[in-house]
């Protein structure tokens, strides 16, 4: 995948540059309707991980907060519309984050800033029932996941201790269908020893967190590099990693 190159040519590299950009894409349902670049409309945009202070039996979810500026108020945006970060390289564009559905827009009548507020699908995940599923008796933990996945719009991925979502409810779980989403996916997590997030590939994800053993992935001295107004060094690329993935 394009990241992962950008990710290995950054750090081996010794001359590290790149002509990049950010972009805003806001949609109607399944329609482009508007996008904003740094040179128009997009002032900024951060994305944080939002979750629950446990070890597993949770889920971690993307909050992206965007500032517009509109001055001749022309963006008409909603908690009906859906937004997608995009990082540009070259012709080439990077999704590493998933979508991100609106839960809240403020403006500002001074500035006409406006401040948007979006999560990621599993703030989707409340506003859906276990009763919508369909599952009748008999089956499995992965079964249900895949369940709650599909409601969501999303594939299931397992990435590790998938022996533990194979155990089959042959009465049912107890529950009486007026559950959440998201609280059925908690229950999942903390049955199965996981945690639950969606990943950049937008794949509802379930993964032991890595506790013994040797790190995945080492930064040494001679990859990694800071930057001052006394050095003669130059930033040239942008790479985005997560540590969930």
């Amino acid at each position: 995948m394009i990241q992962n190159e950008l990710f290995e040519d950054v750090l081996n590299n010794p001359v590290r540059e790149l002509v990049g950009r950010v972009e805003l894409y806001i949609y109607d349902d399944s329609s482009l309707v508007k996008v904003c670049g740094c040179n128009d409309a997009l002032k900024s945009f951060t994305i944080e991980r939002v979750g629950e202070n446990k070890f597993f039996g949770y889920g971690i979810c993307q909050r992206l907060n965007v500032k517009l500026v509109d001055v001749d108020r022309s963006i008409n945006i909603s908690t009906d519309n859906y937004l997608e970060a995009v990082l540009g390289v070259g012709s080439e564009y990077l999704y590493p984050f998933p979508s991100f559905y609106i839960s809240q827009v403020r403006r500002d009548e001074t500035t006409n800033e406006l401040s948007v507020t979006a999560y990621d699908a599993l703030y989707q995940a409340g506003r859906h029932t276990l009763s919508e599923l369909g599952l009748k008796n008999g089956f499995t933990i992965k079964s249900l996941a895949e369940a709650c996945a599909s409601v969501l719009g999303l594939p299931l991925n397992i990435v590790s201790n998938s022996a533990n979502f194979d155990l089959t409810y042959s009465n049912g779980a107890n529950f009486d269908g007026t559950e959440s989403v998201r609280q059925v996916l908690n229950y999942i997590a903390e049955v199965t020893q996981t945690i639950y997030y969606i990943d950049k590939n937008w794949e509802l994800t379930f993964k032991q967190l890595d506790r013994d053993g040797e790190p995945l992935f080492t930064i040494d001295k001679e990859k990694y590099f800071s930057l001052d107004n006394r050095t003669n060094k130059r930033l040239g690329k942008i790479t985005h990693i997560s540590g969930l993935d």
